[in-house]
């Protein structure tokens, strides 16, 4: 109706504005399902008609991009529940390329410039699909799946080649270098901590370190890595003396990427 419409322009205007005051060039979009019962559904939805949903995400988009931004769209997917089964996992993620080439069919028709096809892959087979994977499937199957949706992807797609990792930490040096990412041309990786318990010492060690395995990664594959998002939290309520920690996190972030790279700056 023309009211939802009328909250959906509001929102997406507002999204807009934000980016402009935080001097931005890049706008990130994502478009997340939930698999159930052998099936894709918009969030919040009983119904499997994602078209509308999808038609929300595009418009974003697009108004970011006549808005003068370059386009990073980020997909993916997740199960309330988990999954019972390898065998159910691995149906997932073989009908998740339909999904995906739709994706790649759309990025290249409003030419965004930046696609992932599954964000954090390492993570959801690690901890999100509930199951006990060892630590060399969970390997085998980054490898395979980022080899099958990177050919989909490229298959259509002629813009950048990105995913990120939820688990790029020297915890999992070796997982790391044991990755295939030669499909991709950027590696994005997640860095944070829960509040109450950041130490930045040991923040900025573990950061430095990260950063060292993921350049050597990334040369290997002829690819560049970066800071994709960061994520400070806390259980609720939110207080005034969380956001004020939250804020000090953030700048020993700031601190650690200055001592990586001097000419960034806030």
């Amino acid at each position: 109706n023309s009211s939802a419409a009328s909250d959906v322009y509001k929102r997406q205007k507002e999204n807009l504005l934000m980016k402009q005051r935080l001097n931005a060039t890049v706008y990130a979009a994502r478009f997340i399902l939930l698999y159930r019962d052998g099936e894709f559904y918009t969030l919040g939805s009983e119904t499997r008609d994602i078209d509308r949903y999808l038609r929300a995400v595009m418009t974003d988009c697009i108004m970011a991009k006549k808005g003068g931004l370059a386009v990073h769209l980020d997909a993916g997917f997740f199960s309330e529940l988990g999954f019972q089964s390898v065998d159910e996992l691995r149906k997932a993620l073989d009908n998740w390329q339909m999904i995906v080439r739709r994706l790649a069919e759309l990025s290249e028709k409003y030419k965004f410039e930046f696609f992932n096809p599954f964000g954090e892959l390492d993570h959801f087979l690690r901890v999100d699909c509930r199951l006990e994977i060892s630590e060399e499937d969970i390997i085998k199957l980054v490898n395979e799946y980022h080899s099958k949706y990177a050919s989909t992807v490229r298959s259509v797609f002629k813009g950048k080649l990105v995913t990120q990792l939820g688990d790029a930490h020297p915890f999992f040096r070796e997982s790391l270098f044991s990755y295939n990412l030669s499909s991709v041309d950027l590696v994005g990786i997640l860095v944070g901590s829960k509040i109450s318990l950041f130490d930045e010492e040991r923040f900025r060690n573990d950061l430095l370190e990260t950063a060292g395995i993921m350049r050597e990664l990334c040369q290997r594959w002829n690819n560049s890595w970066y800071i994709s998002e960061a994520w400070f939290y806390d259980d609720k309520p939110v207080t005034e003396e969380k956001l004020k920690k939250q804020s000090q996190c953030l700048e020993a972030l700031f601190n650690v990427i200055r001592q990586l790279d001097p000419s960034v700056y806030r």
